[in-house]
């Protein structure tokens, strides 16, 4: 389908996980029966339900109680994968927001999509909710403050099976900024190492000899995943065992791919980091990298600084790492003062890195098989549910604040979602790289419609449409250019 749905309920806040996310009305399809109905208000589930109806699934039982939207998606004895964003279990500058509702997808949202799969699957197939959130984040304390522990007794008490999944290899402990306990996750998947070789859109930098980094790994780790004629990524084998992808983001601006929405939230697929390059350690100006602008032999350092700092964090010394934290900070500060250029690890809009590696994992989420080949055919379904009631802006994405839209949108093309996503925020399109790779490249979403129950913007060209003033976002303060 050519198209996004968006579902604009007037909706800007979500309902307490009390009744377990139910809905407030007894619909004829709902699998749970009149014990499972909330006392208050579920706007979440209404909403949800109205976009999957609005994107023309199974039209023609909507109010009977054989109505299976997902039915033409899903089949029964299927495996059926649940992305949502936990990145992480702390807002880094916003405070106003203890339930992270700018932060991470909230679970009401997660439950009514379940519910529908639950139909879909008739009780035959499996189901896996997860993420791999950044190195740091506590899931246990995002759950806790996210609400998603009422969400997992609903699971529970109904004897539903869902496999809840840490994506990561390991997690850490930072404590002013340092590392200092590094646990392996305990889970039933393990890894498979995706080879794109000279189809990943990192080859065409090949002949620049980067070094790539990402922020707490060593860089000589990644080189042996992205070095020249290598590209290879390890991704947790749960998502290349699933049939559909339901992809759950929670939209918001983001200090190195400047928005991020549907394609963006597949980094979350990844197994081991350390195969996910975020920037190019070095200078635009020179060429040597894209970490920061201009050249600079303090940040140059910097950045060797920060390597080794990592290093000593993995092996414990603690004390030699705060050390070489205070010297990091020390050199960036003298190297802003010097140069005028105030960006550092690849968190501003020169960052050409990071819009690749998205660009990689959405390929492979679609082309690569159980056994972690790709090949010429899609090997699964996909559908992109953004939760958009309360979205991210400013310090996105790890410090955003509230965005209210009041919005459900929904495409089953992560290109189109995206390229949505850009026109709402009202960012210019050409000025995010991975937005502007898709219009180079996939010129049908410049033909995309929009359905939607607000008839201001309702079947029109995406392109064509001009978003309410209201719902522009405010950028990253890197991003401001």
């Amino acid at each position: 389908m050519n198209c996004v749905y968006i579902e604009n309920g007037g909706v800007y806040n979500y309902p307490k996980g009390t009744d377990f996310y139910n809905p407030s009305r007894l619909y004829p399809e709902y699998p749970w029966g009149k014990d499972e109905i909330s006392s208050i208000p579920n706007d979440v589930y209404d909403m949800l339900r109205n976009t999957l109806y609005g994107m023309g699934y199974d039209k023609a039982n909507f109010g009977k109680c054989n109505w299976n939207p997902l039915g033409n998606v899903i089949k029964p004895g299927q495996t059926v994968l649940l992305k949502p964003n936990w990145v992480s279990h702390k807002n880094k500058v916003y405070r106003g927001d203890p339930s992270l509702t700018c932060l991470v997808t909230h679970p009401s949202l997660v439950r009514a999509i379940l519910d529908y799969v639950v139909i879909a699957l008739k009780g035959e197939g499996m189901i896996i909710l997860g993420d791999a959130p950044m190195q740091g984040t506590d899931l246990d304390e995002m759950f806790e403050l996210a609400g998603y522990n009422q969400l997992f007794s609903f699971i529970n008490r109904n004897g539903i099976t869902v496999d809840i999944c840490d994506f990561r290899k390991y997690k850490c402990v930072f404590h002013k900024g340092v590392s200092n306990e590094l646990t392996l996750i305990d889970s039933p998947y393990k890894s498979k190492v995706v080879d794109l070789g000279s189809n990943s859109l990192h080859a065409e930098n090949d002949k620049k000899e980067y070094v790539y980094k990402v922020s707490d790994y060593d860089y000589n780790l990644t080189k042996n995943y992205h070095d020249k004629g290598i590209h290879r990524y390890e991704i947790n084998e749960a998502v290349l065992l699933a049939d559909v992808v339901i992809n759950i983001p929670k939209p918001k601006t983001h200090r190195l791919a400047g928005i991020t929405g549907a394609m963006k939230n597949f980094v979350g697929i990844t197994y081991e980091k350390a195969s996910l390059p975020h920037r190019a350690i070095g200078d635009k100006e020179s060429g040597t990298g894209d970490a920061y602008d201009k050249k600079s032999i303090l940040k140059m350092y910097m950045e060797y600084i920060d390597n080794r700092q990592t290093i000593c964090s993995v092996k414990g010394r603690i004390v030699m790492a705060k050390l070489l934290d205070f010297l990091k900070k020390s050199l960036y500060i003298l190297g802003v003062l010097f140069s005028g250029d105030k960006y550092r690890i690849g968190s501003w809009y020169g960052n050409d890195t990071i819009w690749r590696t998205v660009v990689d994992l959405n390929h492979i989420v679609r082309y690569a098989n159980k056994e972690g080949n790709i090949c010429d055919l899609p090997q699964r379904e996909i559908l992109n549910i953004g939760d958009m009631i309360i979205c991210g802006e400013k310090e996105g994405p790890v410090g955003p604040s509230p965005k209210p839209l009041g919005i459900i949108m929904m495409s089953d093309d992560m290109f189109i979602f995206d390229y949505t996503l850009s026109k709402i925020m009202q960012m210019e399109c050409h000025e995010i790289p991975h937005i502007r790779f898709i219009l180079d490249q996939y010129g049908y979403v410049l033909n995309a419609f929009i359905h939607s129950n607000n008839k201001e913007i309702s079947d029109k060209k995406v392109s064509d449409v001009r978003f309410p003033k209201k719902w522009r976002f405010e950028a990253h303060s890197c991003w401001k250019n």
